[in-house]
């Protein structure tokens, strides 16, 4: 059950984690997106962007009666730097061209 502070409003908890945020994390400035603007920053479907979240990759939060998910931009950016890979722990192409002779 959530917790309601002292002026009415309910504690919101991440998704994935069922954490508590503290009013000091809630208070600085944080931008919150929705599924569409998280799919679209990563050029993927709004589908592996709820994978990510259900799987607890992607972090977020439940807002609103009916519970729509956003993510902080901070963590989309966090998650994105996490998958940088090294040149050489890059999959080699599928193809090779061979240069014209």
């Amino acid at each position: 059950m959530r917790s309601v502070d002292s002026g009415g409003h309910i504690e919101p908890l991440m998704v994935t984690q069922g954490q508590r945020w503290s009013p000091d994390h809630l208070q600085r400035n944080m931008k919150l997106l929705t599924i569409p603007e998280v799919a679209e920053a990563m050029k993927v479907s709004e589908k592996t962007v709820r994978r990510l979240i259900k799987s607890g990759d992607l972090p977020a939060f439940k807002v609103g009666e009916r519970g729509q998910l956003r993510v902080e931009e901070q963590e989309l950016e966090r998650y994105v730097e996490s998958q940088r890979v090294r040149a050489a722990d890059a999959p080699a192409p599928q193809h090779e061209v061979e240069p014209n002779e």
